[in-house]
């Protein structure tokens, strides 16, 4: 794995679901194991994140259950201010979604 060689402390096993940007062939919960058990055998002080569809406190026990040291969720926080998201684009979705 080039980012374990390259020094990285973190991977994130992102499956279709993420945010509508998943490149991967795989959803999520089938694809972390996967990459936990390939990480853990390279590198076991590497993190491994699930991410794409994990959405509430079931996603990320699964995501746990998994293997996967934790969940990134991005999508779900976007209401919060402290979400890093661009004003203009907070309102662009609240237009398309009625609010």
């Amino acid at each position: 794995m080039h980012a374990i060689d390259v020094g990285a402390d973190v991977i994130v096993a992102q499956g279709t679901e993420a945010g509508g940007h998943g490149m991967t062939a795989r959803s999520t919960m089938p694809f972390v194991p996967t990459v936990v058990d390939a990480v853990n055998r390279r590198a076991p002080e590497v993190l491994v994140l699930a991410a794409g569809g994990i959405a509430d406190g079931r996603g990320l026990a699964a995501s746990l259950m998994l293997g996967a040291d934790g969940a990134l969720m991005r999508t779900r926080f976007w209401g919060d201010a402290g979400s890093g998201h661009s004003p203009g684009s907070e309102s662009k979705s609240r237009r398309r979604l009625g609010r």
